[in-house]
């Protein structure tokens, strides 16, 4: 995530988000960022691989924002299941304020690209750690 919102400010300014947008990248970069210092704090180790995305991902607002929005689901998922697999207490109360979080975010990104801003369920789904593995690990330059 952190990875990713770093490319999608746009320093060259070519994409001229609206700035209720850009401050939004912006917050959540932070968000992310303590997150990953959160989570190394109560013992997790942080990794820096080398990403690549899709030809397009940051081409345009609305093609961040669906790629966005397909991480922070997966974020949601990974988190629910971290939260109760983590033999770390403190990891697990990290995981579990980390997916409320990126619940959050996901809500704000699908009002952006006009989708139901909520999902309608009582209960998020956990995805397995594999799962969610897999879905950075498409992005990771071999």
């Amino acid at each position: 995530a952190v990875d990713a919102l770093t490319r999608a400010l746009d320093p060259a300014g070519r994409l001229n988000p609206p700035p209720a947008v850009a401050n939004f990248v912006q917050t959540t970069l932070k968000q992310e960022e303590a997150h990953r210092d959160a989570l190394i704090k109560a013992g997790g180790t942080a990794k820096k691989p080398n990403f690549t995305y899709p030809a397009g991902t940051f081409d345009s607002i609305s093609s961040i924002a669906m790629f966005a929005e397909k991480l922070e689901t997966a974020f949601v998922g990974a988190y629910i299941t971290a939260s109760y697999s983590f033999q770390n207490a403190d990891l697990q109360t990290a995981a579990a304020s980390i997916g409320a979080n990126e619940g959050e975010h996901r809500v704000i990104i699908r009002k952006l690209i006009n989708e139901a801003p909520f999902v309608d369920q009582a209960f998020e789904k956990g995805i397995p750690l594999s799962a969610a593995q897999a879905a950075v690990n498409q992005f990771v330059a071999k």
